[in-house]
């Protein structure tokens, strides 16, 4: 089971899906939304009882990668990242800010700020408290 992070966290859909472990909404409505638990997209109120995560300060630093910020972040958090991302990308930050909110929230703000670049990094929370980090099209794409 994972949580995608790095969109929105709603689904307009509230059906779970059925026993086929189908999708119970498109892969790409999935995506849009930023809910994807193991094959089937679902509501964010039916993982509500998950423990909200503390809001924190979540530090980035220019020409840090993505992947090394993401593993400290999910140190933090007590997620533990995977040992080789599935993201192919590998993004530099060219920025120094930081965030306070959620992990899951910092996780979301730091995906958007790559909006404008062809694909962008989105982390994957899976129940067991591990993390992977996947690249994802934008409308950057769309526009080329």
């Amino acid at each position: 089971m994972g949580l995608l992070v790095g969109l929105v966290s709603a689904c307009q859909s509230s059906e779970v899906g059925n026993s086929k472990s189908e999708p119970a909404v498109s892969t790409s409505v999935a995506r849009e939304q930023g809910v994807w638990l193991g094959r089937r997209a679902v509501p964010i109120s039916q993982i509500a009882s998950e423990p909200e995560s503390p809001i924190l300060s979540w530090e980035v630093s220019a020409g840090d990668s993505v992947a090394g910020t993401v593993r400290r972040w999910s140190a933090i958090a007590g997620y533990t990242a995977l040992p080789i991302f599935s993201a192919t990308e590998d993004w530099t930050l060219i920025v120094s800010q930081s965030f306070v909110g959620r992990f899951e929230d910092a996780l979301a703000w730091l995906s958007e700020g790559f909006q404008r670049q062809r694909v962008r990094p989105v982390a994957v929370l899976f129940a067991n408290h591990t993390l992977d980090l996947v690249g994802q099209p934008t409308d950057a794409v769309a526009r080329q």
